[in-house]
C-alpha cells in the first residue's frame, strides 16, 4: 500500500514535489539551451562557397609571381588546366581565389607529386597591386606525410 503525504491544508505533497522538479528542471534545461545558442552561434566564414561551381580543391602548394599563379593539385593521371577553374572574389581589400574541380580525373595512373595548374595574372583578372589570397585547403605531399 502506498501512502500519501499530506501537508497543511490536506494537499498532496507528491503533486507539489512533482510540480517543484517539473519547474526547476525546465528553468535549468532553458539555461542549458541558451548558453548553447550563444556557444554554437558562428559567423559564417567569408569563404563559403555555397554559389559556386564543381568541387573545392584540395591543393598541394600555390605561389603567385609577379605576373602569375601556379597551383599544384592532385591529380590522377587525366587532370589538365581545363579541369579546374579558378574563382576570383573581392573580399574587402583583397583578391580570394579559390580552385574549383570541374570534372574528375578518373584516370589510374596517379601523380604523386600532382600537377602544376599555372595562370597569369591577367587571366585571373588580377593585376600585380592585388593583396591575393587562396582559399582552398592544403594537402601534405608524400614526403611530408612520412615526416609526421
Amino acid at each position: 500500500m502506498r501512502q500519501i503525504l499530506k501537508g497543511e491544508g490536506g494537499h498532496d505533497m507528491r503533486a507539489l514535489v512533482t510540480i517543484a522538479t517539473l519547474g526547476a528542471l525546465s528553468f535549468s534545461l532553458g539555461a542549458c539551451g541558451l548558453s548553447r545558442q550563444t556557444d554554437t552561434v558562428v559567423p559564417p566564414p567569408i569563404s563559403a562557397a555555397v554559389s559556386m561551381p564543381g568541387a573545392l580543391e584540395p591543393i598541394y602548394a600555390a605561389a603567385v609571381s609577379s605576373n602569375q599563379a601556379i597551383f599544384r593539385v592532385t591529380s590522377n593521371g587525366c587532370t589538365g588546366k581545363d579541369d579546374i577553374q579558378p574563382v576570383v572574389r573581392r573580399v574587402g581589400d583583397s583578391a580570394l581565389i579559390t580552385l574549383r574541380r570541374m570534372k574528375d580525373d578518373r584516370c589510374s595512373n596517379v601523380q604523386l607529386e600532382g600537377i602544376d595548374v599555372i595562370y597569369s595574372l591577367e587571366e585571373l583578372g588580377l593585376s600585380t597591386d592585388d593583396h591575393i589570397e587562396i582559399n582552398n585547403p592544403y594537402l601534405l605531399g608524400p614526403d611530408e606525410d612520412a615526416e609526421g
